[in-house]
């Protein structure tokens, strides 16, 4: 699962249109706590984003989005929270998501083997696609 995290994020990163900056972060455990008016990769067992940043793309066992991404979210994981705004889309390669806050785009999520979505009321988006 690890490798095959690790060639998303690669793969998004070399796909990713004309980013102007880029913050890295890895580690066991990463905690963004402090806003970052930047592109955001991340990489680490858990990794929690409790500050605003402008987008990011992150790959990790567990993930938790505790803070507006003003532009879109790639994540790649084994159990990912998101629970606050997401100012763009979401594309999500995961076992288990859970979505607690608005999208203003689309949500593309590749759920792998045996996954999991769930949707809380409080969080509409108007497209959805799953990828199995």
């Amino acid at each position: 699962m690890r490798k095959l995290a690790l060639l998303l994020l690669i793969s998004i990163i070399a796909l990713m249109p004309g980013a102007s900056a880029i913050r890295t972060f890895s580690g066991d455990t990463v905690s963004i706590d402090v806003p970052i008016a930047d592109d955001v990769f991340a990489t680490g067992g858990v990794v929690n984003i409790n500050a605003p940043v402008s987008s990011a793309v992150v790959a990790g066992g567990t993930v938790n989005i505790n803070a507006p991404v003003t532009g879109d979210l790639f994540v790649a994981g084994g159990q990912v929270l998101v629970n606050s705004n997401i100012g763009g889309k979401v594309v999500a390669w995961v076992e288990t998501i859970i979505i607690c806050r608005n999208v203003a785009t689309h949500i593309r999520i590749l759920l792998v083997f045996s996954s999991t979505l769930t949707r809380r009321e409080s969080s509409p988006f108007d497209t959805l696609m799953i990828i199995f």
